[in-house]
């Protein structure tokens, strides 16, 4: 996760500011056999359910993707 944030910072640092003000939590959901598994709730603000990610590129991708900050 480390490098991925790295990624982040890095690439886009207005998302990765929106991230810092917004994740409180991680929660580490086990890895299915195949893909990923991810998962939020406006019940939980700040919370993010995620299986472990193949490698940081992987999850900085996503985390661009999944954003509402326009490129």
């Amino acid at each position: 996760m480390t490098a991925a944030w790295d990624l982040i910072v890095a690439a886009h640092p207005a998302l990765a500011a929106e991230i810092m003000a917004a994740v409180r939590l991680v929660v580490p959901l086990k890895t299915p056999a195949q893909g990923l598994k991810s998962a939020t709730a406006r019940e939980v603000f700040g919370t993010i359910a995620m299986s472990e990610p193949p490698d940081p590129l992987t999850v900085a991708a996503t985390s661009r993707t999944n954003s509402s900050t326009p490129s």
